[in-house]
């Protein structure tokens, strides 16, 4: 099979789960939130919130697994691969035994932590149990999951992946539908999918690397200290994500309410959900990105982080325009029973994150193919606090409230993304400094001239229904593929997927 053959069948799989799991999602979402309510439902992103707090720790080492493994089974150092896998399992197994006093003690704790209804407190308990529980398997299984990334086989894990969306979808119905609603359900479900996860990702290594063993032998501190030297910095960076977006919900929880913690965890799931869309589509570039680099094979490298660039591009600023525009009536139609001009607010915020990550994710990627992520991780924190002591200064001064909390992430993380984040990047591997500023400019003229056709089509196209709505998402994503084809892809581009789709995919 051909390299761009691999990508294509890798890059459609990844879209048709990552649709499908977003349909879940929003669907999801709003079932739990019409039969426990928005409050409840705010727990369940603040269970997962403190969960993004405990992999600051676990970031250092497992961040950088799959680069060593990879690298090292590129160049048959089969041995050293082998000492660093055994070496990553071991040790998220020692830092499983270390988290978990700590974490016992929080959730008992927790009411004392957090602001929790009453009625509440035990349900959001059991939920904070199964999703720490949910992390440790997760830690466990974050290893195995490199024999997909390392063969470039992601569609492998894409499917098992959309088929635990699927089983955690029919679970939480079961379990709503046969008991009394309850929030920690989630917690249920959510620990099921990861199992079954696990046992394909397990199996997938013993098929396709069957030359790695897991033996306490093979573990090295020396392979240890290898991935602390780089992933330190990738936790410093982690830490500096956690402040910067990590903290909304408890500091809504702790300085507004458990209500509004709610609103802002449901205004965030569409957002999240494309972020999600567009790291998952980056993980299908970068094992071809990194044995390029591996080959030392710069030109090939940086254009394939262009490439990069330019397809997760389309998959931020078609939902950002589309939110800007339709908004309202998605909001109206999506939670009907929520404050709608609140919520659609909050909304267009979160999806700033989304504006900028579409286009600026892919040269986050080159600070860890290029083992050089200490600036980065230096920028993530200043950054990080920056926003987090403005947020503070304006919950103390103004009456801006959720609007602050999540739009000040949001504003400086666009400022940090479209200036400094390019030139860093180019740096790494010494090209010229505006060598990424080419795409980013195209990308915000598109944006620019797709918000304005969104805006003519709103004023002709009533959006009121399922069905209206579903029928605005194809007609703007249709002229969106177009706006940016045309002005973020040159013709030669444009061929080439042409090409590709049709002799390839429907070969």
């Amino acid at each position: 099979m051909t390299k761009n053959k691999q990508l294509l069948i890798n890059l459609g799989t990844t879209v048709l789960v990552l649709v499908i799991n977003t349909v879940i999602n929003f669907f999801l979402s709003r079932y739990v939130v019409d039969y426990i309510g928005e409050s409840a439902y705010g727990f369940i992103s603040l269970a997962n919130n403190f969960i993004s707090y405990a992999t600051i720790f676990t970031t250092a080492i497992n961040s950088m697994a799959s680069r060593f493994i990879t690298l090292n089974i590129h160049q048959k150092k089969i041995k050293t691969a082998n000492r660093f896998f055994s070496s990553v399992l071991i040790a998220n197994i020692i830092i499983i035994a270390v988290l978990m006093i700590p974490s016992i003690i929080l959730i008992l704790y927790l009411d004392k932590v957090v602001n929790i209804p009453p009625e509440l407190v035990l349900d959001v308990k059991i939920l904070f149990l199964l999703i720490f529980i949910n992390f440790f398997i997760t830690l466990i299984g974050g290893v195995f999951t490199v024999a997909t990334y390392c063969k470039n086989k992601l569609y492998l894990s894409s499917l098992r992946t959309m088929e635990s969306a699927i089983i955690k979808f029919i679970i939480i119905l079961f379990l709503f539908f046969l008991l009394k609603p309850s929030v920690f359900y989630v917690g249920i479900a959510t620990l099921i999918a990861s199992i079954y996860v696990l046992i394909f990702n397990v199996k997938y290594t013993k098929v396709l690397l069957p030359n790695i063993k897991i033996k306490r032998k093979y573990f090295s501190i020396k392979e240890i200290k290898i991935l602390l030297s780089s992933g330190l910095w990738n936790s410093i960076t982690n830490l500096g994500n956690v402040i910067a977006d990590g903290l909304d919900l408890l500091i809504s929880n702790i300085f507004v309410g458990a209500t509004t913690m709610g609103v802002i965890a449901v205004a965030k799931v569409p957002g999240s959900a494309f972020n999600n869309i567009i790291s998952s589509i980056l993980t299908v570039f970068q094992p071809q990105t990194l044995e390029y680099y591996a080959n030392n094979d710069t030109e090939n490298t940086k254009l394939e982080i262009i490439k990069s660039m330019k397809i997760s591009g389309i998959l931020g600023n078609i939902p950002f325009s589309y939110i800007v525009i339709f908004g309202t009536a998605f909001c109206m139609i999506w939670m009907p029973n929520m404050d709608n001009k609140f919520l659609t607010i909050l909304c267009i915020l979160s999806f700033i994150n989304v504006f900028t990550g579409g286009i600026i994710s892919p040269l986050y990627n080159v600070f860890t193919i290029t083992n050089n992520v200490k600036t980065n991780a230096i920028m993530a924190l200043v950054s990080a606090m920056l926003s987090t002591l403005l947020v503070l200064l304006l919950l103390y001064t103004t009456d801006l409230g959720a609007f602050a909390i999540v739009g000040c992430s949001a504003i400086v993380g666009l400022i940090k993304g479209f200036i400094i984040v390019p030139i860093y990047a180019a740096k790494c591997f010494n090209l010229k400094w505006n060598t990424f500023f080419a795409p980013i400019m195209q990308y915000i003229l598109a944006t620019v001239i797709m918000i304005i056709i969104f805006y003519l089509i709103r004023l002709i196209f009533d959006v009121d229904n399922w069905i209206n709505l579903f029928a605005s998402i194809i007609i703007c994503g249709i002229l969106g593929l177009i706006i940016n084809g045309l002005i973020l892809l040159n013709k030669k581009e444009l061929n080439y997927i042409k090409n590709k789709i049709k002799n390839k995919l429907f070969s």
